[in-house]
């Protein structure tokens, strides 16, 4: 007997095309909207609000709704101003952009769990009117990619540098405001015991518009030399002399990939019940 065989259910791609939707674009919805939201089977309601498409180009184009049945949407709040902390992806928790359409700037915020997914032919339909740039599409984009991405190091790492993590902190929400964040590279990725020496390099990374402004320059460069110096105390870790600030124009994509953010929120610490972050000290 001849297995019978399903039609292939498809998607007009051109009107994707035309009616502009590619990753960034935002996407409206008044009242709830009920669509797919999980799988191309499940029926369930959009919230009202503002949503940026997360999924890519060639993804929503594809005219085969089997392969790609959905796209996948991020809820967007608009706020009134931004906060520096929670620019650049710094934030793992909350994400504030800039927006420039024709009609003026406004400011979005952001949070990773509040993603959805939508049939993709609902987007046959509607048109999209306005895209977030590609530099803080980038910052988006790796924002959300990071959250399955952690930096890990080693534990005995975390445990010397722990006593230090909140002085850092307040350092940082001082003067690391208008900066992609602290990086650092360890000598080594083994556990080395307390006899044995982390050799550390350190860079605090800076947008080059920032970077080429002397007055922010200098007060960023006075956080840096507090951080080092917090970073010289700490018994088991040696700061190397390549530590500094640095503009991400003159840093190259292999000295990049050599670097981790030394993110405080995802440092955890093994030796304790339940485990620990930085995120739950209390500053």
């Amino acid at each position: 007997m001849q297995k019978k065989v399903e039609p292939i259910e498809t998607i007009d791609s051109q009107k994707i095309k035309a009616n502009r939707w590619k990753q960034g674009a935002l996407l409206f919805t008044e009242g709830n909207t009920r669509i797919s939201t999980k799988t191309a089977s499940k029926q369930d309601y959009l919230p009202a609000g503002l949503y940026i498409i997360l999924t890519q180009d060639c993804d929503l184009l594809n005219p085969d709704l089997q392969k790609e049945p959905v796209a996948e949407l991020i809820l967007a709040y608009k706020i009134t101003h931004v906060d520096p902390q929670y620019l650049s992806g710094k934030n793992p928790r909350v994400l504030h952009l800039e927006l420039s359409p024709l009609e003026g700037s406004y400011f979005l915020e952001l949070f990773p769990q509040n993603r959805f997914f939508v049939a993709r032919n609902y987007l046959e339909n509607k048109a999209a009117t306005e895209f977030v740039a590609d530099k803080n599409l980038r910052i988006l984009i790796n924002w959300v990619v990071k959250r399955y991405k952690r930096p890990g190091f080693p534990d005995s790492f975390n445990q010397r540098l722990r006593n230090k993590i909140n002085d850092i902190k307040k350092i940082l929400d001082k003067y690391g405001h208008n900066t992609r964040g602290l990086f650092i590279r360890l000598s080594t990725e083994k556990e080395l015991p307390e006899n044995q020496i982390y050799e550390v390099s350190v860079m605090l990374l800076v947008e080059k518009s920032i970077y080429e402004q002397t007055e922010e320059l200098e007060k960023i460069q006075i956080g840096f030399n507090k951080v080092t110096v917090l970073l010289s105390q700490i018994q088991g870790i040696n700061l190397l002399d390549d530590s500094e600030v640095q503009s991400m124009d003159d840093i190259s994509a292999h000295q990049y990939g050599l670097l981790k953010p030394l993110d405080f929120d995802y440092l955890s610490f093994s030796n304790e019940r339940n485990g620990l972050t930085a995120y739950d000290i209390s500053l």
